[in-house]
């Protein structure tokens, strides 16, 4: 405020004059400034506003950035905002600067305000895959950045997900006859209070075991051509091979295919067909084999012709059977009994 100062001279005897002289001080204020709290602000909040500065006495007031490489707007106002980069969440951290200018007889005064930043966490939960149902999967290479709060579920899976808190490291195991496609999802949650949620899946597609079924072993005659009765599931394809010399009719990717041995397989005695099913993606090929055998075929000799003497009777002494049972005589031309 305003001070003021009287001086009263007199003169020295025998004068008698007094004079009167004033001064005037007047005391300026020095300026005040008091920047805000330290505060914490969540990515998603967006621009930052100074609300709880305050600043008295002051001349002019400006604010800057000490460290950031944000926007600051309003720098010349009590609520000035600033706008944090990318890099400054990365850092975590930013301080903002203001600075009130009194009178020139007067000291400015600075004060400053930390800002910690909170970024929004970003989430890999990797490349969809494809698994056979018998089969584990391990997420393969996951990733999760600023944020130590993460965990992983399935929605819709029903089989068994190995995994621990904040663990990228996870394991499913499908359930029984479990087939399709399966989400797996990595979900974090932003540290220091934040709400923000972010979530990535990956499509985990679980195909069915192949089956072959090559049927019943069989055994037919030499000479005689086999046939098949083959069976496949959750296959792209399948065919048909054997261990002797013969053919497929009309091929060999036939289920219901013919085979027809060689001459060189009847002299095996036996020959092992196999039907090999190409399974799904992810999954193993699967084969099954089934064993003809060849039976040689029946041969008979009657024996010799013979003249006898009417009335008498005959003897059929030297006939002969072999690879056959149950020989049974009949006659074609008489009227004689057996």
């Amino acid at each position: 405020g305003l001070v003021e100062l009287y001086l009263v001279v007199n003169a020295q005897t025998p004068c008698d004059v007094q004079q009167n002289f004033t001064k005037n001080i007047v005391f300026e204020p020095s300026p005040t400034i008091y920047a805000g709290a330290d505060a914490t602000y969540c990515e998603s909040e967006g621009t930052i506003v100074v609300n709880d500065a305050t600043v008295s006495n002051q001349t002019e007031l400006r604010w800057s950035v000490v460290v950031g490489s944000g926007v600051l707007s309003n720098q010349a106002t009590i609520t000035p905002s600033y706008t944090p980069s990318a890099q400054d969440y990365i850092n975590g951290e930013v301080r903002l600067e203001a600075l009130a200018i009194g009178v020139p007889e007067c000291q400015d005064v600075v004060d400053e305000k930390i800002i910690t930043l909170i970024p929004i966490p970003t989430v890999d939960a990797g490349e969809d895959e494809t698994i056979c149902q018998n089969q584990s999967y391990t997420v393969q290479n996951p990733s999760v950045l600023n944020t130590s709060s993460y965990y992983w579920s399935t929605p819709d899976g029903t089989g068994t997900l190995s995994a621990s808190p904040n663990d990228l490291v996870a394991v499913y195991t499908p359930g029984t006859a479990e087939t399709g496609i399966i989400r797996l999802v990595l979900t974090a949650e932003a540290d220091g209070g934040c709400g923000d949620v972010v979530t990535d899946e990956l499509l985990l597609t679980i195909n069915p075991v192949a089956t072959s079924d090559a049927g019943e072993d069989q055994i037919v005659c030499v000479g005689e051509t086999v046939t098949l009765d083959g069976q496949t599931t959750n296959s792209t394809d399948f065919i048909w091979t054997t261990t002797g010399s013969g053919s497929f009719v009309p091929n060999a990717k036939t289920l219901t295919a013919q085979y027809q041995p060689a001459p060189s397989d009847y002299g095996l005695g036996s020959v092992t067909l196999t039907l090999t099913a190409t399974a799904l993606e992810s999954c193993a090929d699967v084969s099954d084999d089934m064993v003809d055998d060849f039976a040689p075929a029946p041969t008979i000799n009657a024996g010799d012709d013979a003249e006898i003497c009417a009335g008498a009777s005959y003897d059929l002494f030297d006939a002969s059977v072999t690879n056959g049972i149950n020989p049974q005589w009949t006659i074609v031309d008489g009227d004689g009994s057996l």
